[in-house]
């Protein structure tokens, strides 16, 4: 046993009296700690920047852009007639989303036909693309189940029965710059 105290003895004094190897044993733990803090002093991910591509301009599109607005981790940064330099303004909004509602979205929905709001989703970083798409989705979730039991109270459906089949729109999520979401790229 006291091989192994001298030989621990003789460890500790050859780690002590190099400089780096102090220096990274001790300034290490304090810097990744300051590191984190850093990144996660807010404590939840707020007001990510979106795009929204709005080629209906109607009450029906409007209500969709206020409720991102409304939501505390969407920031409705652009609202843009059409697609003309979108990749552009996305780039320099570093925009996390880009939500395209189609032309004669509200009368689509009025007629039935399903109309289909397109969510284009940059999962280069993972985490606030899973945020934003999540906040999306409970938006339009929000608003598709209103409109639905809007509409069937309308036609006179009883209430029992509001929350059948009919889908007032779909929603499609496209990933782009990192299709599996896989967190080494994230890392990378």
């Amino acid at each position: 046993m006291k091989d192994f105290f001298n030989l621990l003895g003789r460890e500790f004094r050859l780690f002590w009296s190099h400089n780096v190897l102090r220096v990274l044993f001790i300034g290490a733990p304090l810097l990744y700690g300051i590191l984190l803090g850093y990144v996660y002093q807010k404590g939840k991910v707020t007001d990510l920047p979106i795009i929204v591509v709005d080629r209906d301009n109607s009450e029906m599109s409007h209500r969709i852009i206020q409720m991102f607005q409304d939501n505390e981790i969407l920031d409705v940064a652009l609202v843009k007639p059409d697609d003309a330099n979108l990749t552009k303004q996305s780039i320099e909004l570093d925009a996390t989303c880009i939500v395209e509602i189609p032309r004669n979205f509200e009368s689509d929905i009025l007629t039935r036909r399903n109309p289909e709001i397109v969510t284009i989703v940059n999962t280069g970083n993972v985490l606030t693309a899973n945020y934003a798409s999540g906040a999306i989705q409970l938006v339009l979730g929000t608003l598709k189940a209103g409109t639905q039991m809007e509409t069937l109270r309308k036609m006179g459906t009883p209430e029992a029965l509001l929350m059948s089949s009919y889908e007032p729109f779909k929603t499609s999520f496209i990933k782009k710059y990192n299709r599996s979401t896989n967190y080494m790229y994230f890392l990378c």
